[in-house]
């Protein structure tokens, strides 16, 4: 390839091949292993031990490729502090600043407006929705329980997603298209807070239609006003199409997480 200057670039065929249209559209930029309760139970998925995770490049491998395969990881033995969690978290990557704070406690003490705050039971759903980048990771740590109950439930989004795709491509395709807004509005003691993020359910690579982010929060989602009446409708039908996909009891993975992990 020669430019107006007479400098000269050379590509190779393989280089070529790889780096075209065609070949993106062909390439899958993130390879999951997408589940229900029964395949991530066959699967068997280790833990990996937290002295392993933090002194050992293998260690901290496994626990990637656990999270970039199935979406979830377990680490065990963690020091229940927040203190220690957060040298974990710092073994993953740069922890994300937000209204919340960096590493903060939470309980059902209703100190913030926001329902993990509450007792009562959450449906499945995405947290950070209304960030106009929502987080990629997030790490839970049990520090302290007494009692029964406080179990979590894991569903895999893109196993849904993927299910509404082979079912019903035109819902999957209304989810990927149409914008809405999320919102977040506190207004409780000290706390004053209103976040707008806007983007469809699901996001996808427009080049090869993959799926590679989801905004699923109910409680969050704000009025539907960015597409005419017409297209609501239709997005409330496929809305309820993934819906029903996410609270099937087969997708549930209950996880009861306990200090140390």
């Amino acid at each position: 390839l020669a430019g107006p200057d007479g400098h000269v670039t050379r590509y190779g065929l393989e280089w070529l091949v790889k780096n075209s249209y065609e070949g993106q559209k062909q390439q899958v930029m993130h390879p999951r292993i997408l589940w229900n309760a029964e395949i991530y139970h066959q699967a068997h998925v280790p833990s990996v031990d937290c002295r392993s995770f933090l002194e050992t490049d293998e260690g901290l491998k496994e626990f990637l490729q656990n999270f970039l395969l199935y979406g979830i990881a377990f680490v065990e033995n963690v020091a229940p502090t927040k203190e220690d969690t957060e040298i974990l978290a710092e073994r993953i990557s740069l922890i994300r600043e937000t209204i919340y704070g960096r590493m903060w406690y939470f309980t059902s003490d209703f100190s913030r407006g926001d329902t993990a705050y509450t007792k009562l039971a959450l449906d499945r759903h995405t947290d950070t929705t209304y960030f106009q980048e929502p987080c990629g990771i997030q790490v839970f740590h049990c520090l302290r329980h007494e009692g029964t109950g406080g179990r979590t439930l894991l569903v895999d989004g893109f196993y849904a997603a993927e299910q509404v795709l082979r079912q019903a491509p035109h819902h999957f395709e209304l989810l990927s298209k149409v914008p809405l807004k999320h919102e977040y509005v506190e207004n409780v003691g000290a706390c004053h807070n209103h976040m707008i993020g806007v983007g469809p359910v699901l996001n996808v690579y427009p080049w090869n239609n993959e799926l590679y982010l989801i905004r699923y929060n109910n409680y969050d989602r704000g009025v539907i006003n960015t597409v005419p009446h017409d297209v609501v409708r239709r997005w409330y039908a496929a809305h309820r199409a993934l819906t029903t996909e996410l609270r099937r009891p087969q997708n549930e993975l209950w996880v009861k997480l306990k200090p140390g992990k």
